[in-house]
């Protein structure tokens, strides 16, 4: 039974994407660059970015797509068409789009989800995502490679540079797949180090919401706040509207 009441209330303030009850206190990350990459659908990428951006100060926080937005945060890119420029563009032109140690991707069924599950320890890793189930890992060779997801996901900026440098790697799957599976053993022979599982799952769930920073891919409550509920929340919480 207390589970159950547990679980409920857990979906209920995800649903509303704010907490219901205390002050939110800002997670203050300087090293990390917020990314979102949407040529799809721009409100939703938005509300996405947005609600990231209420629980915490980043170094810099970037909205890469192709639609016109006078928004300062909104970087005019190239649309990207498919799954597969998409992937393309994470591993060979996404280094250029920030400065800072870290970015932060997120998508707009991505993004962060108790911003007080934060550890520091997350920045010990060039890459850091939610586990993927060992049944959707490519092949019996890859099986102890699940972290992990790149829908919301933690890089180094010494990794993205070598992803855009090295011919190597190439696009010729998800890019988290790439880089994750196919590559991450000539990776690793190169000094990068990707996050164990037990501590992947703290920083991100995939699917069904667990107890982490952030998550990817919740089906049901999985949309942040409106524009004018997140405007009044930021007031609440933050004085800022």
């Amino acid at each position: 039974m207390l589970a159950w009441l547990r679980q409920k209330i857990r979906k209920k303030i995800f649903k509303f994407g704010f907490p219901l009850f205390g002050k939110v206190k800002k997670l203050e990350l300087p090293n990390v660059t917020l990314v979102v990459i949407d040529c799809v659908n721009y409100e939703r990428a938005k509300r996405a970015f947005d609600h990231c951006l209420f629980y915490c100060n980043f170094g810099d926080a970037k909205l890469l797509t192709h639609f016109d937005s006078c928004d300062a945060s909104t970087v005019k890119i190239e649309q990207i068409r498919s799954i597969e420029a998409y992937s393309k563009f994470v591993l060979k032109d996404l280094d250029r789009y920030f400065d800072t140690d870290y970015v932060l991707v997120a998508q707009w069924d991505g993004f962060i989800w108790k911003h007080a599950l934060w550890d520091q320890a997350f920045l010990g890793y060039d890459y850091i995502g939610a586990p993927w189930p060992v049944h959707l890992t490519k092949g019996e060779a890859h099986r102890e490679h699940r972290v992990g997801n790149g829908g919301f996901s933690l890089r180094s900026k010494r990794l993205q540079q070598f992803l855009a440098k090295d011919e190597r790697i190439q696009a010729t799957d998800n890019e988290d797949v790439v880089i994750c599976q196919y590559q991450r053993p000539y990776l690793e022979q190169c000094g990068f180090r990707f996050a164990p599982v037990e501590l992947a799952a703290r920083f991100s769930c995939e699917g069904e919401l667990q107890d982490a920073f952030g998550h990817h891919g919740h089906q049901g409550f999985n949309m942040p706040l409106r524009p004018l509920w997140l405007k009044i929340y930021n007031f609440l919480y933050h004085r800022d509207f």
